[in-house]
């Protein structure tokens, strides 16, 4: 095995733990600002309850959500009334 693309620019960008930082950091923020994107479209609670069911090592940090996200999408509350 080789060694990966990610590996490649940790290497390149910097040594040692440093590196590792800034790059965890950043992976910490994509996934950030991909969870506000799902949020900004509609997410509901059941969603994020299900994501979290099925992979909580990724979802688990965002269940303080549980209590601010809506029971159902904003389209289909305007759609029943």
């Amino acid at each position: 095995m080789g060694i990966s693309k990610e590996e490649k620019t940790i290497n390149a960008s910097g040594s040692g733990q440093l590196a590792m930082f800034y790059h965890e950091q950043h992976q910490i923020a994509r996934a950030n600002e991909t969870f506000l994107a799902l949020v900004n479209s509609g997410m509901t609670k059941s969603d994020l309850a299900r994501c979290i069911e099925k992979r909580p090592a990724i979802w688990k940090r965002y269940e303080h959500w549980l209590d601010k996200l809506p029971e159902v999408r904003p389209d289909k509350k305007q759609n029943a009334a």
